[in-house]
């Protein structure tokens, strides 16, 4: 980054103190003309000691070109807050505080032409003026300070007539008139890419008419979304809504559920839809959550959490048949939980039935891995030695495994002597003779209890200290 830009992004940071609106771009500016609404304009003019021209000037960015009367003068140009400026008695006021604060040093002279791109979302001034430092920053002013407003073209502004909107259940279209003030150039409006709008509406947009289509709504439940329009090349879009009535001739959307069997971090479960085509949510919840001030026990306020969640939940179709689903149960959510299980819209926005849970109580069924001991003392003169270990509640296919790397970082193990014997429920290691010139005298052995053997992530650890005594004296 040039010197030149880092300067002037340095100081135009708005939020400390109100000088960090003055240095994002170098510009000098003269009187500014009338722009045109098509992009391109060009404004300029003269002062006593600068002559100032603007091109491609556009809403929020414009090329200055800043010729000194004096080829030879040096001297400042920075792009300003108009608001700030405006909180001083007189530019210049504003510009003798600029070279005795410490940013000062941050300012930089320019001699001859200076070229640079203004760019602001806020009203901006141009200051200039003549100047001569010395080693120590002491600026001293060598002609008057001028000030000149950037001629930003104005602000495109959308306006759609109507922002909230209800509809029949049947299929249909809504057409909402819309104008754009300011508008430039070839610009359009069109649906935001960040639209979160469900798939059962779209749009079409014709020439100062938003035409907005529905499907039929095939539920007994009534439905709503948001979509958004915005004019190309701005940020900030409209937001229009549309709930969707509900059909009170469709046939509900229904579900028999039935938890086969629970376990400390899952439960099985058959579900099956009415509607073999639907999606729906299938999740659980602790009765503890449900009940709490979150949900306060309501079937809707659940599915309105689910669905308003930044990640939306996942979707099942169709008959499910022993299906594992996830449960953390634990002492601090309890035991008891809810299995539930609605339909949702394609796009997993709206809810399109009502909500079908079943209070189980889960099985703490959490292996519990205990060792004979967690530390075991050596004799000095080493050997071979065993430790046994427990395991209660093994899973079907769960795995005991050496954790990662054995800590043995002052050779009290043999290598590659540690040896997990899960038949026998015994860890094997060898201890070699005691080494007096090593600065402590331990390992450790870590072992972890997985789910399964593809498991990535464990279900519990334990450690077990190896440690060695020093030859009796």
């Amino acid at each position: 980054m040039s010197d030149d830009i880092y300067l002037f992004n340095y100081l135009y940071m708005k939020n400390f103190i109100r000088l960090f609106a003055i240095l994002l771009s170098a510009l000098f500016v003269g009187v500014a003309c009338e722009p045109d609404n098509n992009g391109g304009a060009t404004s300029g003019g003269s002062v006593d000691d600068f002559t100032v021209t603007f091109d491609n000037v556009g809403t929020t960015t414009a090329d200055v070109t800043c010729t000194p009367a004096d080829n030879g003068m040096t001297y400042i140009c920075i792009q300003v807050s108009k608001v700030v400026v405006e909180g001083y008695e007189s530019p210049k006021a504003y510009a003798e505080y600029l070279v005795t604060s410490y940013y000062a040093t941050a300012l930089e002279l320019q001699k001859g032409v200076f070229k640079h791109t203004a760019s602001s979302s806020e009203p901006a001034y141009v200051m200039a003026f003549g100047a001569t430092c010395d080693a120590n920053y002491n600026y001293t002013f060598t002609t008057d300070v001028y000030v000149f407003e950037i001629p930003f073209l104005p602000m495109p502004v959308l306006t759609i007539e109507g922002l909230e909107h209800s509809v029949s259940c049947e299929s249909g279209v809504l057409e909402l008139p819309f104008s754009v003030e300011n508008p430039i150039g070839d610009a359009k409006v069109m649906v935001s890419a960040n639209s979160k709008h469900s798939s059962w509406v779209s749009a079409t947009i014709g020439d100062g008419v938003i035409a907005i289509n529905y499907e039929k709504n095939n539920y007994k439940i009534a439905r709503n979304t948001t979509i958004e329009f915005i004019y190309e090349g701005l940020t900030k879009g409209v937001s229009v809504v549309v709930e969707q009535e509900a059909n009170l001739n469709a046939t509900p959307i229904t579900f028999t559920l039935e938890v086969v069997e629970t376990h400390f971090n899952h439960a099985i479960v058959n579900v099956t839809p009415s509607d073999k085509n639907v999606k729906y949510v299938l999740k659980a919840l602790s009765k503890k959550e449900f009940e709490g001030s979150r949900y306060n026990s309501d079937d809707e306020t659940l599915q309105k959490e689910d669905l308003s969640s930044y990640y939306a939940p996942a979707t099942l179709i169709g008959d499910q048949t022993n299906y594992k689903l996830s449960v953390d149960a634990s002492d601090y959510y309890g035991w008891e939980w809810y299995i539930y299980v609605y339909a949702v819209s394609d796009d997993v926005k709206t809810a399109l039935s009502n909500v079908e849970k079943k209070l189980v109580t889960i099985v703490n069924d959490m292996p519990i891995l205990t060792l004979a001991t967690n530390k075991f003392v050596a004799p000095a003169e080493g050997g071979t030695f065993r430790v046994k270990y427990t395991l209660e509640n093994p899973i079907n296919g769960g795995e005991l495994r050496i954790n990662g790397t054995i800590t043995n970082y002052y050779g009290v193990l043999a290598d590659d002597s540690v040896v997990l014997d899960t038949e026998a429920c015994e860890i094997t290691f060898t201890v070699n003779p005691y080494d007096a010139e090593q600065y402590s005298h331990y390992a450790i052995i870590p072992l972890a209890y997985y789910e399964s053997a593809d498991s990535k992530y464990s279900l519990l650890t334990a450690n077990l200290r190896v440690e060695q005594n020093a030859p009796a004296n």
